[in-house]
Order: C-alpha cells, then sequence, then structure tokens
C-alpha cells in the first residue's frame, strides 16, 4: 500500500489542473496531463514494486523482519492487485474531474465480490493465495471500469 501511495502522488499532485482544463473544456491539454502523470504513476509502482519483492526475496532468511512478512507468491499477488487498483483509481480520478461519479456501482459491486472471494480463497486456498480473491475482482472490474471511462469521455468531449 505504501507503494501504491507513493505513486498515486503524481496523479493527485495534479488534479486541480485536471479539474481546471475540464471545466475550461481544454480536451487535448487534459487528456496529455492526465496520460503523461498516469504513466508516471505506473512507472514509479513497477519500479517499487520490483525493489521491494526483490528486496524480500533476497533477504529472506537474512533478515527476521522479513521473515515474518507474507510469502513473495502472496505479495506479488497483492502486488498485482494494487497495479490494477492504481489504474483505476488514475480512471476515477480524470472522471472526477467531471464532478461526476459513475464508478460507485462498480466500486461497491466489486468490493463485495472481493470479500466473498477472499473469504473463499481463505478457506479452500493455501495461505499463500489469500489474495487472489482481491486480484480476481480486477479480471473482470477493469473491463468494465475502463467501458465506463471510455464511453463517459467521450460523451464529455463530444457534448
Amino acid at each position: 500500500m505504501g507503494v501504491f501511495s507513493v505513486a498515486n502522488a503524481w496523479l493527485y499532485a495534479v488534479t486541480p489542473k485536471l479539474n481546471m482544463h475540464v471545466s475550461q473544456r481544454e480536451w487535448k491539454h487534459l487528456d496529455a496531463l492526465f496520460a503523461r502523470h498516469l504513466i508516471l504513476s505506473v512507472i514509479t509502482f513497477l519500479a517499487c514494486a520490483v525493489v521491494v519483492l526483490a528486496s524480500m526475496h533476497a533477504l529472506r532468511g537474512r533478515l527476521a523482519l522479513v521473515d515474518r512478512l507474507v510469502s513473495l507468491t502472496s505479495m506479488s499477488l497483492l502486488a498485482t492487485a494494487w497495479f490494477f487498483q492504481l489504474i483505476v483509481n488514475g480512471l476515477a480520478v480524470y472522471l472526477r474531474a467531471h464532478k461526476k461519479e459513475p464508478l460507485v456501482v462498480p466500486s461497491v459491486t466489486t468490493a463485495v465480490y472481493a470479500f466473498v472471494s477472499t473469504l473463499l480463497c481463505a478457506r479452500y486456498l493455501s495461505t499463500r493465495y489469500f489474495f487472489l480473491g482481491y486480484l480476481s475482482s480486477y479480471v473482470w472490474g477493469i473491463p468494465w471500469v475502463l467501458y465506463i471511462f471510455s464511453t463517459k469521455r467521450k460523451a464529455w468531449q463530444v457534448g
């Protein structure tokens, strides 16, 4: 979550500018600024996640604190889920710049799904796969969010 928060700083830093571009209907500037900062967020996340995972791998068995953390498999599943959450969050920031909240239903639905699937993973799978339920919520959730994003973006920029 720390890596996610650091990577998200790129998007949160330009949220006021995104809002201004929307209010002034400067779609090219909005899209360029958003794309640039989403890419910076993704690069930051991936770089930091690789460092964390590589450090865990290198220090496993050598540092007691690392041995107390979840397995590398669990951390990799969680990191992948947080990566997808970074993308969803970026799209949500863009949509919220329009003073709308079209992702409420997908957010609630995926939260319920993640809760139930995580309970099922905890009950029936090895502890290494505990985060698989959370990750799986993005498998079907991201296409839904991308559809809403592209539909709303086109509608707002034409209208």
